[in-house]
């Protein structure tokens, strides 16, 4: 018997705060957004007319994705069906790791989440040649693996970054490699903490 996959639709509700943000800061229309972790659309569909390119960047969800994209007449956009990281191959995702994402140490028991899948890994700077106005990242905690995968663009690209981090370690690591690259922190949105749990959209400028 064939398995069943729901459709999945996008919430727009969901970070709308945050977009509105961007929204307000991006000037004019044209160039590149970068949407690393995709999911089934929402930041896609939602900014896309303000850009002349979309980089969907999506390992788990990409055919709801398509579909999405389809319905809502999104023709701008480009899904690479990939996880964005630091090396091309295949790496495991959808499973909380107990390293604390700034060490080369990698623990291999799995925390909460999903059993895990493996799914292509490409760097992205060898797959899109152009700079970006606007970048988002959201991967679970992985987002530095994300930026030594893009070094060059982050290098050649000037505009908005927003980077939402999942714990202390990446949010320390994501804001070291950033002001690296000469990326100054704006803001951070949508900030808590509990104890050792932290969270929060990272608001880089450049």
């Amino acid at each position: 018997m064939e398995s069943y996959e729901p459709r999945l639709y996008p919430n727009f509700e969901h970070e709308y705060d945050v977009r509105q943000w961007v929204r307000s800061r991006l000037h004019g229309r044209g160039g590149v957004f970068i949407d690393v972790g995709a999911n089934v659309g929402i930041w896609t569909i939602d900014l896309a007319p303000l850009f002349d390119r979309v980089y969907a960047v999506e390992p788990w969800f990409a055919e709801q994705l398509r579909m999405n994209l389809v319905d809502y007449g999104v023709g701008n956009a480009v899904v690479v069906e990939a996880a964005a990281w630091d090396f091309n191959g295949q790496v495991i995702i959808g499973i909380r790791r107990l390293d604390n994402v700034v060490s080369d140490k990698v623990l291999p028991a799995p925390r909460v989440g999903l059993p895990g899948r493996t799914v292509k890994a490409v760097r992205l700077d060898d797959i899109i040649g152009e700079p970006f106005r606007l970048l988002k990242i959201d991967v679970e905690g992985e987002a530095v693996h994300v930026l030594r995968g893009m070094t060059r663009l982050l290098d050649t690209s000037s505009g908005i970054a927003v980077v939402e981090v999942h714990n202390h370690g990446e949010s320390h690591g994501v804001y070291c490699f950033m002001t690296e690259h000469g990326w100054k922190l704006e803001t951070t949105l949508r900030e808590w903490s509990v104890g050792e749990e932290y969270h929060g959209h990272k608001v880089f400028v450049k």
